[in-house]
Formats: C-alpha cells, structure tokens, sequence
C-alpha cells in the first residue's frame, strides 16, 4: 500500500469512528475539558508536507512521470464551538506545492516555411525534464469533530474547502532535442546545421511562468489527537491531506502544441496536458486557545 493511500485510509477510519462515536463518547458523564470549555478559539498549524502537481498527458506527451517533493503550508483560523462535538473555522493560510516532472521521449512534427521553401520541421527530444512550483495563498472554511475521551486528550476530524489564489506559478525545463527540415520538392531531411536551428543533440532549457486559473478549490481535510493545558490551550497533532477538486490549469490545449520549436525555447509540459491538479499529504501540528 503506497504512503499516499495509508494517509487517505486513516483518515477515513477516523472520521467513522468520530461520526458513529459522537453520541455515546460520553456514557461516563465526561467532556474534554469538564464542560467548561470556552466557545471561541484563534489558532494557527504549521505542516511539513510531501506535495504533487500531476500533470494529465495528451497524444503528443502521453507518458509524463511526476515525483513528489518536501514543501510546506500554514495556516491561521479563527473557530467556534456549538457543543463539545462539533465546531466551525475560518482562517487564512499558505500552501506550497513543488514537483519533478519527466518525459522520457518526444516527436513531433508541423509544416512551416523558411525564408524561400516549404517544409516539415519535425522535432524529437529525450531526457526532458521541468520543476514546477506553485505557491498559494488560502481561505480555509472548516468543519470540526472532536471525541473527547478524557479531560486532557481527545480525538478530532477535520473537514473542509480552501479557496485558494496562486501567489507564484513559475517552471523551469531542460531536454535534448534535434531539430530537422523535410524539404518535400527535394525529398531530403536537413540536420545538424544551424539553418534555420536545424540542430542536432542540442541542450535547452528555459524557464517561465504557469498560466492557472485565478481561484483554485481544494478539498483539505485531517485527523489525530488533540491535547488539553489549563482549560484553554490546546495542541493538536494529526495527519493531513489536501487535493484540488477540479482542473487547475489555464491552458486551452492546442493540437499545434509543441514543446520546444527552436533551440534555446521550450512550453511547459503542464500547456501540452489535458488536465492539472495539485495534492498533498504530511503532518498538521495545532495550536489553539479559546477565549472567555
């Protein structure tokens, strides 16, 4: 069972063992802090996270792989408590995302003119690769179960949607491409000559800016254990994981796409896919205190 899928599960237990607990948690007549407990809370989390942005192939770049890297996210959030079960929050948070990307072998080709003749200019690339960071900036509405079990620790699930507005989208790649003329009237192809970038073997990279959507929606939900000090602080420990609930991309694919047409000029493999979306999974550290 892969990480990812540990976390997902974990989740969803707690979150059944909270729904079906709610009601009976409570046959000894205790709550997590002996009724007293203050309605209004501030708080702020800190998560070390593991983060994807997965970028869906198309018919020209069909087998892109993706490996996950370390980043973090944050967040301030302002709550209330109806009962000892169940509460609400809303706050304001950052999140960072970062993820290699790979495309082990590309071809493609499109007819073009130089200055005099028509030809087909056909394109083959190997050992592609693009880092893409994305940063954003979140409003997180929240829904809160707890399961007190005594009056200093307890269980909790948490539930609910950032929205979300890109901060920073940027890219940068690298490949190996050879650029060739298919001159038709003559029936010869053309490369290694810097006609044109006609080269051969030749290194490129660049570097840009991702085009998103301005508003990004996410599914962010966690789970863990929540400890109690003197009546109004509480610390929270637990497992989170967020994902994007549509296609965050704001690129209209293109059949003409190409990922790199001349030397030193390379597209972001995340324009020439169908679909993007971001995810991540990590620890979520809590802060609470609640206030008279």
């Amino acid at each position: 069972m892969s990480l990812r899928r540990l976390y997902i599960r974990s989740l969803a237990i707690i979150g059944i063992v909270l729904t079906f607990s709610v009601g009976k948690g409570y046959s000894q007549g205790t709550d997590i802090n002996s009724g007293k407990q203050p309605h209004f809370y501030i708080g702020f989390s800190f998560s070390p996270t593991q983060t994807l942005i997965a970028n869906n192939g198309s018919t020209s770049i069909s087998k892109i792989t993706s490996e996950t890297e370390n980043s973090i996210a944050g967040a301030c959030e302002a709550g209330y408590s109806f009962t000892r079960y169940f509460g609400v929050s809303i706050g304001i948070g950052y999140s960072s995302y970062i993820t290699d990307l790979s495309l082990g072998a590309y071809d493609n080709n499109y007819d073009t003119t130089d200055n005099t003749e028509s030809y087909k200019r056909i394109i083959s690339g190997k050992d592609i690769t693009e880092i893409q960071k994305i940063s954003l900036l979140n409003i997180p509405i929240s829904a809160c179960f707890q399961l007190p079990i005594n009056d200093n620790f307890g269980l909790y699930f948490q539930s609910g949607l950032n929205f979300s507005i890109p901060v920073t989208k940027s890219y940068t790649s690298s490949g190996t491409f050879t650029y060739t003329g298919y001159y038709q009237a003559y029936n010869i192809y053309i490369t290694g000559v810097p006609y044109e970038g006609l080269e051969k073997d030749y290194p490129t990279a660049d570097k840009g800016q991702l085009k998103l959507k301005s508003i990004i929606t996410e599914l962010n939900t966690s789970a863990g254990a929540q400890f109690n000090i003197q009546n109004k602080i509480q610390i929270s420990l637990g497992i989170l994981y967020c994902k994007s609930l549509s296609d965050i991309s704001g690129y209209t694919l293109s059949t003409k796409y190409n990922i790199s047409s001349k030397p030193n000029q390379m597209k972001s493999l995340m324009e020439g896919s169908t679909k993007a979306s971001v995810s991540s999974f990590g620890l979520r550290i809590g802060f609470r205190y609640y206030l008279k």
